[in-house]
């Protein structure tokens, strides 16, 4: 950390989050039966993001798919060039 506080190096915090756009069922007790129409089966949306150490940067990256080694070079590419 005091490295990357003197500028010495960059330090990110990197993590994917992966969210799944369903409907679900859920009860409710009234007089009468009600169906709400929902779209059918499952749409993952995935998050590749790094968080910068010391500026609190996010950067993030987005997909409609799973996060997987083509994802992580990608994030890495937008990162600054401390390579």
């Amino acid at each position: 950390m005091e490295q990357a506080r003197l500028g010495m190096i960059y330090l990110f915090f990197m993590d994917a989050a992966h969210f799944v756009l369903s409907p679900f069922l859920g009860y409710l007790y009234s007089l009468s039966v009600r169906f709400i129409k929902s779209s059918s089966g499952r749409q993952p949306f995935s998050v590749l993001g790094a968080l910068n150490a010391i500026t609190k940067e996010i950067v993030t990256i987005t997909d409609h798919a799973y996060i997987n080694s083509a994802s992580v070079c990608a994030l890495l590419e937008k990162l600054p060039n401390s390579f």
